[in-house]
């Protein structure tokens, strides 16, 4: 806004009520004027004097727009401090989302920090786990190493004691104590061998186990793990067996060497109850070691059970999960089947309920067209041919008098439905199709083919029970008049037998078609098109009654 015009006041920003003679004084006071008087100059005066009102006129409106252009200028002070603040609150709102995006920086860096301790926590986490599994398996290697130094041990030990076992024989002296012995050492060495198979056996498995590892140590890691645990368990128990059955083999083995040297000295000293005393010991400790051998056995057995129990439940559980896995995979596919045969009958109930309206509107449309060139015929068969007057009864017009020669009947107009029909259908079917169809009429005699009979000999006979069967197996082959329902007057139904069965008949005298008016015969042909709705209807009702049964059946086929 330009505010260096004359007119306009300079900007002052005004509070409350104001007033523009207040702001300029000189406004209110009255522009004084020089008058110079010039009494040699009247018209000089006259002219002076005419002036003076206008330039009070001029002075009133400038202070009129000098009023205005105060009040223009406190209403753009106004607009112009609104504007100011709308700037400021919009500059606080970009300050407030330039906040909210450092505030989300913040905490997007901060969560990526947090992200970043976190891996590098579970990295830690994975490297202890590993640190551990580590240690386990050095401990297991310490554990195998000092178990084969033990066998490697008692092996030396057990070389040792047959070397002994052997000098002790030697030495015996009785027969009773060399029949003990001889079966103790019988008992060892079977025990031996039997521990010797035993742990043959348990390093044939534990080779197996190995290589069955390096083939799915991924996939069977647990299961590894707790076989690994259970081995370790026999192992450690069948080592703590060999080991207390070594330490019993040297306390026998001392005892025996006790015993002999007593024995030896008492064979000289002391009687035969001495010897019965010994004998009841040894008697004495032979049952403690059968009855430290029966608890063993049963250890072993209960142990062995439980092991054979939990590997059958194990084999029980993924049977039934193999077994639920193949039932879902079948149920699946045949829900898919279900699926996919429920989806290609819609398909054939929509295409066959397609094709039904497709052949509905195709032959209404055919039957109007046939009784619209009908009626076209009906009318130029009425028409006087002098005067042009439609007049549907008598040999001569009514009207001009004059005779009607070209009288024909009307079951020669009626006649020509079937071969405008025939023709019609035969023009509308592709070329390829016809072809075929006079084919297959040829090769196969039973074949149907639309035959359209002639007009004086309609192929129809009259059979013991009176009424009219169809020769030919196409129904379009005969007159629609032949074929009309019950519900016709009697008067209608002489008409269509008249015109119907003159040809079949030859008892019944034709009579002339000038009896028979114009709204008979448009009634007739009413009655024609209500017998062709009627048949469309109830082909309809029928391939409804079909597909609502095939529905049934093949729910009951899913079912």
């Amino acid at each position: 806004m330009d505010t260096s015009s004359p007119l306009r006041p300079p900007a002052v920003a005004f509070k409350g009520k104001f007033s523009p003679k207040k702001l300029h004084p000189g406004l209110s006071s009255k522009p004084q004027l020089e008058l110079v008087v010039d009494n040699n100059d009247e018209d000089e005066r006259e002219k002076r004097m005419t002036t003076l009102p206008r330039r009070t006129s001029d002075v009133r409106l400038e202070k009129k727009q000098q009023l205005a252009a105060a009040l223009l200028q406190h209403q753009v002070q106004l607009w112009l401090l609104r504007r100011q603040e709308t700037l400021q609150a919009h500059e606080v709102a970009k300050l407030r989302g330039e906040l909210r995006k450092a505030a989300v920086r913040v905490l997007e860096e901060s969560y990526g920090r947090y992200v970043k301790r976190r891996a590098i926590r579970k990295y830690l986490h994975e490297f202890e786990n590993l640190e551990t599994k580590v240690d386990k398996l050095l401990q297991f290697c310490v554990i195998r190493k000092r178990q084969m130094e033990e066998v490697q041990r008692f092996a030396s030990l057990r070389r040792q004691q047959k070397r002994l076992e052997e000098d002790r024989k030697r030495k015996l002296v009785h027969d009773w104590l060399s029949l003990c012995i001889q079966t103790r050492r019988k008992e060892q060495e079977q025990k031996a061998t039997r521990a010797h198979e035993i742990l043959i056996g348990w390093v044939r498995r534990w080779t197996l186990r190995k290589r069955c590892e390096a083939r799915a140590a991924g996939r069977e890691r647990e299961r590894q793990e707790e076989e690994h645990r259970r081995n370790n368990v026999q192992r450690i128990v069948t080592l703590y067996r060999a080991y207390k059955l070594c330490r019993r083999a040297k306390e026998v083995v001392q005892r025996q060497r006790c015993m002999r040297d007593g024995m030896m000295k008492l064979y000289g000293t002391f009687r035969l109850s001495v010897l019965r005393t010994t004998q009841s010991h040894w008697l004495e400790w032979i049952q403690e070691q059968k009855r430290a051998h029966e608890a063993a056995a049963t250890v072993q057995r209960v142990y062995r059970g439980h092991q054979t129990r939990t590997r059958y439940a194990k084999t029980v559980a993924s049977c039934q999960q193999l077994q639920r896995v193949c039932r879902g995979h079948q149920a699946r596919v045949f829900c898919k089947e279900l699926k996919r045969l429920q989806h290609q009958n819609a398909r054939e109930r929509n295409r066959n309920a397609a094709a039904t309206v497709i052949q509905r509107l195709a032959r209404g449309y055919l039957t109007r067209l046939w009784f619209r060139d009908v009626l076209l015929k009906l009318r130029e068969r009425f028409r006087c041919v002098n005067c042009g007057a439609v007049e549907p009864g008598g040999s001569y017009c009514k009207y001009c008098g004059r005779r009607r020669p070209s009288f024909v009947t009307l079951s020669n107009v009626l006649m020509f439905h079937e071969k405008w029909q025939q023709r019609k259908s035969l023009s509308m079917m592709p070329k390829a199709s016809r072809d075929e169809l006079e084919v297959l009429a040829k090769e196969v005699p039973g074949i149907l083919v639309p035959v359209v009979p002639p007009p004086k000999k309609p192929t129809l006979r009259c059979s013991r029970s009176s009424s009219l069967r169809l020769q030919a197996s196409s129904s379009s082959s005969l007159d629609l008049l032949t074929a009309l329902p019950a519900v016709l007057s009697s008067r209608h139904g002489r008409l269509v037998a008249r015109n119907s069965a003159i040809h079949s008949i030859p008892n019944i005298r034709r009579n002339s078609i000038a009896s028979i008016s114009e709204q008979t015969a448009l009634r007739a042909m009413a009655i024609a098109d209500l017998q062709v709705k009627f048949t469309a209807a109830t082909h309809a009702n029928v391939l409804e009654m079909h597909l609502s049964r095939q529905q049934k059946a093949n729910k009951a086929i899913n079912r």
